[in-house]
């Protein structure tokens, strides 16, 4: 069964919470063989349903991560294994770019940061105050802090684009980073999180 497909050297994020989260809950029972079309269509619609007009949808750069994960799995059986040649060639769907939502007012923040607890809210207080998204917080580590202000690359996103991050420690952020032990290895993590930066995102979200 699919399932028990490992790839060469094991998974590794990204891979490894599209293989976990997604692509094996609903193909791990099946065997290769028994991987049809219809398998595939039923895969898109139970992971992102039909669009208006009754038809397959999918989130372009999400299916395309979980194709190659999946395809990853079968290569190690079947090398040159391709899923959208076996796969996909006759499925038609649209692609879909995930839109990015409007900004939240100032009423709504007010009532998130009332809601703000714990772990997860000192998460969210930490994007609130430097700006910073969830993946940027993620690998957050001592070095980044220089003279009282966090310096470090930005992780490229859809939106962002790259580009540095340079943002000041004000008072009531450093009482927000004074909760949490800094590491002594400047080079360790500050805050720990077991995952992938996308289940951390997904999660800090939830919490809040």
């Amino acid at each position: 069964k699919i399932k028990h497909l490992v790839p060469e050297g094991g998974w590794r994020p990204p891979y490894l919470g599209l293989w976990n989260n997604h692509v094996c809950p609903r193909l791990g029972e099946y065997k290769i063989s028994e991987l049809t079309q219809e398998i595939m269509e039923w895969y898109m619609e139970d992971h992102w349903g039909l669009n208006e007009d009754d038809e397959l949808q999918v989130m372009k750069q999400s299916f395309h991560l979980e194709k190659l994960t999946l395809q990853m799995a079968i290569r190690s059986v079947i090398p040159h294994y391709s899923v959208d040649k076996e796969l996909l060639k006759d499925i038609k769907y649209h692609k879909g770019v995930k839109q990015q939502l409007e900004p939240l007012t100032p009423s709504q923040v007010y009532q998130a940061v009332q809601h703000a607890k714990g772990f997860m809210g000192d998460i969210f207080l930490i994007m609130l105050y430097t700006a910073m998204e969830a993946r940027d917080i993620f690998d957050l580590k001592p070095k980044h802090f220089k003279n009282g202000v966090i310096e470090k690359k930005r992780h490229k996103t859809q939106f962002s684009g790259k580009s540095d991050i340079r943002m000041p420690i004000v008072p009531e952020l450093q009482k927000v980073l004074d909760r949490h032990p800094i590491p002594l290895d400047s080079n360790e993590c500050i805050f720990k999180f077991t995952g992938t930066w996308q289940n951390y995102a997904t999660t800090v979200s939830k919490a809040i």
